[in-house]
Formats: C-alpha cells, structure tokens, sequence
C-alpha cells in the first residue's frame, strides 16, 4: 500500500459562486480528478471529501478555484499533523 494514500481524513471545503446543479456537477468532476480524493458529498456552497495524507488542503482549492469557484477549507477539518509539509503555506504546497 502506498504510504501516501494509508491514512486518509475528512476534509470539510466552503465554496463560493455556487448556484446550480451543473455548478455541483463541476465541483464533483474537480474534486474526482485529484489523485488520492474520495468525493462524499457536493452541495452548493460546500463540499465533504475524504482526502489522502498527501493531499493537502491547498490541492483541493486550487482545483476548485481552476473550476471557476472560490474555495476555502473550513478551519479545523485538516489536522496539522495529515498536512502534505507545506506548513499551511498558501501557495507552497508540494502536491500541486
């Protein structure tokens, strides 16, 4: 098993610019296109995933930001101690 994909935790995600369905649709395709990401739900305005170790939180916004939409993870759902080591630098993550 890869090491980078063994531990995996919730992360909560609030989006804006969000107001249909194709909207959700686009996010879920974001989102399902990051390796070692499991979409749990999509709705408009937030998204729940279940992200590997070595995704980061600033993998999941940037994916959702080249979607079109604004993102930002919810604070206190991505433990330090999961983090990819970019230290929650914005920008600077390893796993872009």
């Amino acid at each position: 098993m890869d090491p980078a994909t063994a531990v995996s935790r919730p992360v909560a995600i609030a989006i804006e610019g969000m107001s249909c369905a194709h909207c959700v649709g686009a996010v879920k395709d974001a989102l399902a296109g990051v390796p070692g990401v499991r979409v749990l739900a999509v709705r408009v305005g937030a998204a729940l995933v279940d992200a590997a170790a070595g995704v980061c939180g600033e993998t999941l916004v940037s994916a959702i930001d080249d979607a079109g939409f604004k993102a930002r993870v919810v604070d206190g759902s991505e433990p330090k101690s999961n983090h990819c080591g970019c230290g929650g630098r914005m920008g600077s993550c390893q796993n872009r």
